[in-house]
């Protein structure tokens, strides 16, 4: 799917017009659309995979009595690591579903909320959810 969204994204935007337009017309955001929804549902499967993986291997059921300190420890620590990819994952999953739902709202998606100006292209199809040019993020 990557490829071919890649292949497309370079028939789209090789001819420049969004710089010159300012905004991105119809066919291109409907082509974001095509790669938010794409990396939505990769995010949407991880995060259930996170929460369905969360606790195997975490039992200390059965285990020597003078172990399960030890095991606890290591345990706590992986459910903190657990805890925060999956919470990573959930605003990640927002994040796409807020860009989302402005690519429905005309002009504005791939707009800068600090400056108003068009997001190049480039930088939405490698971070759809984007609100700002990269040289705002510096």
């Amino acid at each position: 799917m990557e490829e071919v969204l890649k292949k497309e994204f370079n028939e789209i935007f090789s001819n420049g017009n969004w710089e010159k337009r300012g905004y991105y017309v119809n066919r291109e955001v409907l082509f974001f659309r095509k790669c938010i929804e794409h990396k939505l549902k990769e995010a949407k499967k991880d995060y259930k995979d996170l929460l369905a993986n969360y606790d195997e291997g975490n039992s200390t059921r059965g285990t020597d009595p003078s172990f399960k300190g030890i095991l606890n420890a290591s345990e706590s620590i992986h459910s903190q690591k657990n805890d925060d990819l999956i919470a990573s994952k959930r605003r990640y999953i927002q994040a796409l579903t807020n860009a989302f739902a402005r690519t429905k709202q005309v002009g504005t998606f791939g707009k800068s909320f600090g400056t108003g100006k068009i997001i190049p292209p480039q930088r939405l199809f490698c971070v759809p959810h984007t609100t700002r040019n990269i040289d705002e993020k510096r």
